[in-house]
């Protein structure tokens, strides 16, 4: 029991920093992710395999994201803050204070809703694309697509002629 506790516990900054992403929003993903944890710790006794704790609980974490999405009728597509969260920082989130930090959270922010949330589960939660599919409720041939659009986007949006065509 001690150790599911502990689980628990180092998984709270990624479930709130998961969150964070998808509303863009630090109070509310606090609340979001403490309800999550809550619902999720009620539920322990129905996890049979511990080891797959972070994909129960980041599916835990969108479905409750989507449940106050409908509750509340907000915006989903909410820019998302630059804001890191956690004890330790995912390595993407240690270029934030740069410039092309701000300039990457900014493109991120700009990406279509499921791609931004398969980007962040892939790069910042390095979780596998199985897992990502069972967490957002797709297949792994959607993660793969919607992963290889975001990083195509991004790609041509942080390009050097991409630069010059908005300087222009």
């Amino acid at each position: 029991m001690l150790f599911v506790e502990a689980q628990f516990t180092e998984m709270a900054p990624r479930v709130y920093r998961f969150l964070l992403r998808l509303c863009g929003d630090p109070d509310r993903a606090s609340d979001l992710a403490q309800e999550a944890l809550a619902r999720g710790w009620g539920r322990r006794q129905q996890l049979s395999d511990v080891g797959a704790l972070p994909t129960w609980l980041f599916r835990i974490a969108f479905r409750t994201w989507q449940d106050a999405c409908r509750k509340h009728e907000h915006d989903r597509t909410t820019p998302l803050g630059t804001e890191v969260c956690g004890s330790t920082p995912a390595p993407v989130d240690i270029s934030i204070g740069n410039e092309l930090g701000q300039i990457m959270w900014q493109k991120l922010g700009e990406l279509p809703e499921r791609q931004r949330q398969v980007l962040h589960l892939r790069v910042i939660e390095q979780m596998e694309i199985q897992e990502i599919a069972e967490v957002v409720g797709t297949n792994s041939q959607n993660v793969r697509s919607n992963l290889a659009a975001a990083r195509k986007k991004l790609r041509q949006s942080l390009s050097p002629a991409s630069s010059k065509k908005h300087e222009s």
